[in-house]
């Protein structure tokens, strides 16, 4: 069904709701380190970081796995994570219906459309006064939100009268969304595309 794509490594999601890594797994983000008899969950969405990749899972609750050492992993710790984990701060609520994955940080649209980011924050890329977020923190200023996408630094959202709202870096003017509208986004490092 889709396909995401991180620094060194890829996860690709089938249509039975399975996902599938390849590449580099140094850090974990491959997600294959289950204990035995365990299976991942399955997931309707799927977002790889640099070296992080999050799914979100068929009943809406939203995991995480691989590099973590800033919190991109959503974990209120910085060890590795190897295979996926529920993200606590948001997995009690159900229906997460979108998720980003930045080089080092993540970001995931709640049931009512709040976004909430995590990971390193030192360009502003959470949106919020942080320069690294263990967990999950609420977004400011932007909302509902029906997609989003992250690049290196930055972060867009599609909000849900499909304006786009952008954070973060802006040296290659990656936060400069213009008036249009969208319905998708995608982000590469330092730049974003719309369909509108």
């Amino acid at each position: 069904l889709s396909v995401a794509v991180g620094e060194d490594h890829r996860c690709m999601l089938n249509l039975g709701g399975g996902f599938a890594c390849s590449g580099s797994g140094a850090s974990g983000q491959l997600g294959t380190g289950l204990l035995p008899g365990a299976s991942p969950p399955a997931v309707v969405d799927v977002a790889a970081g640099a070296a992080h990749s999050c799914g979100v899972s068929v009943d809406g609750r939203l995991a995480c796995w691989g590099g973590n050492e800033v919190g991109q992993a959503g974990q209120d710790a910085t060890d590795e994570v190897l295979a996926p984990v529920w993200v606590e701060a948001i997995a009690g609520v159900t229906g997460v219906r979108a998720v980003a994955g930045g080089r080092y940080h993540g970001c995931a649209a709640r049931a009512d459309g709040t976004p909430w980011c995590w990971g390193a924050g030192d360009a502003g890329q959470l949106g919020a006064v942080a320069d690294e977020a263990l967990e999950p923190l609420p977004v400011a200023d932007v909302g509902p939100v029906v997609d989003l996408a992250a690049g290196y630094l930055h972060t867009c959202a599609v909000q849900s009268d499909h304006t786009i709202a952008c954070w973060g870096e802006t040296t290659s003017g990656q936060t400069k969304a213009g008036s249009g509208t969208a319905t998708v986004l995608a982000s590469g490092a330092n730049h974003t595309c719309a369909l509108d």
